[in-house]
């Protein structure tokens, strides 16, 4: 099931579309019709990894447009179309194509004349709307069976899980199959960039090995060929980056480290692979908590191209992280509470203290609110204390937050700014709840505690036994 899960992804992309050996065309000439559509601009993007970048436009008049130049250009997926609403995906390669569509059902609608390329993808997407109509039926069936609230009958859900399985597997053929029939199309890399490597089918390296899992941890991306270009003009790569950090790489931030080194080391043979990847790679990871991959991955961007325009931005953003390096000074705050008195984080000193980074509106804070309350409850006899930060906007929601959920200590601040907070901005924080601990002297312990993790550090510094 983890080998097809990937392939699943791309159908479902598909349905409304990430130097060497690479295919450039010597540009690209697009006439189109939009019928029923307001005389503005149509806009051409083009995809790398996970990002699109818009690379042309023209006037529409009396419904007509012409999209040209000669400049030249990798195969792959485009975008066309007005916003991020209203487009579709079409393939550019060695063609002049006509392009005509409506503007109320601009994807649907689509026709593409004088295109080999094209043709083969639209001729996959309309097979592969009839497998989806099925997969759609079976869903439906699925829900009428669990209606009422009453037992399902198993032996017609087991049917219809199996009736599922074997569309699942048409799909993944269906694609594997588009490509094999036409090799030099850029389906062909699609399908290509889709294979997951087969253990078994690897006597020689699969035998090192004792289940799919750990084989897929080390050779998930054999089968691509990274000095393409081509890789990168659609949602391909992403997808596949994805899947394996979720499925395959180990779940702790080292093996997540790991894995992004294997798919940078993969990436290194070709510069705009690397560049695309990188940059996936770093809005993936802006929110990441903790943030050390992220800043790992600034670090090696940088380093790789210091002349970018990303660069200076990035520079920033490690430096301004380093200065929250575990074992530093924690910067001083200094917040109103809910009566206007300010508390200053340093007044805590002698105590181990957990900056708590949180607001009213956060329902991953409020789920974690209770467990906070619980821990302070266990360790503030020895020593421990607590300094919520709310990143509020609404006095009254905050205050009523903090009675809700009985968070009963005293430190409680805010500027009521929200993301605006001078302590967020502070403190680098992207993304709550967010934690700092500090020991007594007032330096960084650790980032980014909660739970479990939190607990058992807490039982550690203050010497507390656990409760079994």
């Amino acid at each position: 099931m983890k080998k097809s899960l990937f392939i699943y992804f791309i159908f479902l992309f598909l349905s409304d579309s990430c130097q060497n050996g690479s295919h450039r065309n010597s540009g690209y000439s697009i006439k189109g019709t939009v019928h029923g559509g307001p005389r503005e601009e149509i806009y051409l993007w083009e995809y790398q990894c996970g990002a699109i970048k818009k690379i042309d436009s023209a006037r529409i008049e009396n419904s007509q447009f012409h999209l040209s130049s000669n400049k030249p250009l990798t195969k792959g997926f485009y975008r066309i179309g007005f916003n991020y609403r209203t487009f579709g995906d079409i393939i550019l390669s060695d063609e002049s194509i006509k392009f005509t569509t409506d503007y109320d059902h601009f994807g649907e609608n689509m026709v593409i004349e004088n295109s080999k390329e094209n043709e083969i993808y639209f001729g996959f997407l309309k097979k592969k709307k009839m497998i989806l109509g099925k997969i759609n039926d079976l869903r439906e069936k699925a829900a009428n069976l669990t209606l009422g609230g009453g037992t399902p009958d198993q032996r017609e859900m087991t049917r219809l899980e199996n009736e599922f399985s074997l569309l699942e597997t048409e799909q993944i053929n269906l694609l594997q199959q588009t490509g094999a029939e036409n090799p030099e199309s850029f389906m062909a890399i699609v399908a290509q960039v889709a294979k997951v490597p087969n253990r078994m089918a690897n006597p020689e390296t699969g035998k090192n090995y004792s289940n799919d899992a750990d084989f897929l941890h080390d050779h998930y991306f054999d089968l691509i060929d990274f000095s393409k270009e081509e890789i990168i003009r659609g949602p391909m790569l992403e997808e596949k980056y994805f899947t394996y950090l979720k499925l395959y790489a180990e779940q702790t931030k080292e093996g997540h480290w790991k894995g992004l080194e294997l798919i940078m080391e993969k990436t290194s043979v070709n510069t705009v692979v690397f560049q695309a990847t990188m940059n996936y790679l770093l809005s993936a990871f802006e929110n990441y908590q903790p943030t050390d991959l992220f800043i790992r991955l600034a670090e090696k961007y940088v380093s790789a191209f210091p002349n970018d325009s990303r660069t200076p931005g990035l520079t920033l953003r490690i430096k301004d992280e380093k200065k929250l390096e575990t074992g530093g000074m924690a910067p001083e705050l200094a917040l109103n509470n809910p009566n206007g008195k300010s508390l200053k984080l340093s007044a805590l000193r002698g105590k181990i203290v957990l900056i708590d980074f949180w607001a009213s509106w956060c329902k991953p804070c409020r789920v974690e609110n209770p467990n906070v309350v619980r821990l302070y409850s266990k360790f503030k006899n020895h020593g421990f204390e607590i300094y919520s930060i709310s990143l509020d906007v609404e006095k009254d929601r905050w205050v009523a937050a903090i009675s809700d959920d009985q968070m009963k200590w005293e430190n409680h601040v805010s500027d009521l700014n929200g993301w605006n907070s001078q302590a967020a901005v502070l403190y680098n924080v992207k993304g709550i709840p967010h934690t700092i601990l500090l020991d007594r002297e007032g330096k960084i312990i650790e980032k980014n505690l909660h739970g479990e993790e939190l607990e058992k550090k807490l039982e550690e510094i203050l010497g507390v036994m656990p409760v079994n």
